[in-house]
């Protein structure tokens, strides 16, 4: 082959490799492949999509190509999922994405949930959320942004106070919140009246005030006095005479120390918070004995005609006793002691002459202890060796009177006993001055 043949070939080669590196140039590999698509963006619920950092809802992108959303959730909104051609992926704020074809994007967003817990001071007090009761501790979860109305209805003693919302301190009457993440809330009351209750088998005192059975609110730092009597007579069932007497005070159910003076026992107390006080009786029964008896609510009563120590008449004196008549001759001072609960005491009877005195029978009740406080009495008077006059007496204790309802003439005793001496005599001690002839009985009305 000759030397011109060849030229013409590596022509040949050389056209071919420009006409190779011209296609490529302007026909690369897989240009069939890209091609324009379109990116739907889309949500749920309430929140915006950006697209490369633009708001947009769909776009045109030549694929394959990297595109970039990011989910803004609104305020109490957050993320819950992506749906990319209906797959889900994590809640990851921002989603990478490459785009081979036509692509359908949506964020999925969910409101925000929040823990609400109310809780009262005073387990009794009634809590309301947006106007319905709740019982305590109450404990919900509601969306964020939720608005909930709370108020009280304090129990008996107390008032509202205040409130810790987030243990922060709020005052007002009722609280209105907007429920802005997880939150606690506690309703305060201030104790301003305590309940009292007084319990006994008997009438007592309460500062001054006579009660059977007390039950009401008193303001906290109130003072109590609580004063019972230490005996009460019950009455008698023929052969002994029943009592109740104060063994101790209750206080909450404990044992507490009383003062006693006299014939009563005294409680002082501060109130603090509820009382219940109550005050124990024991009942116990002394059997009577006597030389005599009166009549007590009419019922035989023994007693002892115990002589005076007082005033001793220098004529002999006889006493005779046939069931409740006492018959004395002579002259001399007896005690008779009246039941604790006496309320009225009838004295009749007939008087005589007899030499010793001009008056013949005198009749005084002491309604305290002498020396210090006074003795009634009235007197009858004016009967003769010649005959005998009838005479009745009678006492009332409340109000304390004394009359003389038939037989009397002369004065009557009213003051301080002449009797009174710096020896006591008990309270309820009935005094007959007798001179002469008399025979005469007692009758008794008890309080009971």
């Amino acid at each position: 082959m000759g030397r011109g043949e060849k030229l013409p070939l590596a022509l040949a080669a050389a056209v071919l490799a420009l006409a190779l590196l011209a296609a490529y140039h302007y026909f690369p590999p897989h240009a069939e492949l890209r091609k324009k698509c379109e990116v739907t963006l889309s949500v749920k619920g309430h929140g915006l999509l950006l697209a490369n950092d633009s708001l947009a809802s769909r776009i045109s992108v030549t694929s394959p190509c990297r595109l970039v959303v990011r989910a803004v959730p609104e305020e109490g909104w957050k993320l819950a999922k992506w749906l990319v051609n209906g797959s889900e992926f994590r809640a990851n704020p921002t989603l990478e994405l490459e785009v081979q074809g036509n692509t359908t994007v949506v964020a999925v967003f969910e409101q925000i949930l929040c823990s609400v817990k109310i809780t009262s001071q005073v387990p009794e007090a009634e809590v309301y959320v947006n106007s319905s009761r709740v019982s305590m501790p109450y404990e919900a979860i509601v969306p964020w942004g939720s608005l909930l109305v709370i108020e009280t209805r304090a129990p008996e003693g107390f008032e509202q106070d205040y409130w810790l919302v987030n243990g922060s301190k709020l005052c007002a009457d009722v609280l209105k919140l907007t429920i802005k993440g997880n939150t606690t809330v506690e309703a305060r009351f201030k104790r301003v009246k305590c309940r009292v209750v007084v319990v006994s088998p008997h009438p007592l005192y309460l500062n001054g005030l006579k009660v059977y059975g007390y039950s009401d609110l008193l303001p906290v730092g109130s003072e109590l006095n609580v004063t019972a009597p230490v005996k009460v007579r019950l009455g008698f069932n023929g052969s002994h005479e029943i009592y109740d007497v104060l063994s101790h005070f209750l206080v909450n159910g404990e044992q507490v120390e009383a003062k006693v003076k006299g014939r009563y026992a005294t409680l002082l107390l501060e109130v603090g918070g509820d009382l219940r006080i109550e005050a124990a009786y024991r009942r116990i029964a002394r059997r009577l004995t006597g030389n005599a008896t009166i009549l007590v609510d009419g019922r035989p009563y023994p007693i002892n005609l115990t002589t005076s120590p007082y005033l001793v008449l220098k004529e002999p004196t006889t006493v005779k006793v046939e069931g409740e008549w006492i018959e004395v001759r002579g002259g001399w001072v007896y005690y008779v002691t009246l039941p604790e609960d006496w309320e009225k005491v009838i004295i009749r009877g007939v008087a005589g002459g007899y030499r010793l005195w001009w008056y013949c029978f005198e009749a005084e009740i002491v309604v305290e202890n002498c020396p210090t406080f006074l003795a009634k009495g009235v007197s009858v008077d004016g009967a003769t060796e010649e005959g005998l006059k009838e005479f009745v007496f009678l006492f009332t204790r409340h109000p304390f009177t004394y009359k003389c309802l038939k037989g009397c003439q002369g004065y009557v005793i009213a003051g301080p006993s002449k009797r009174c001496k710096p020896l006591a005599i008990p309270y309820r001690t009935l005094m007959l001055t007798v001179s002469g002839y008399v025979r005469f009985r007692i009758e008794v009305v008890t309080g009971g």
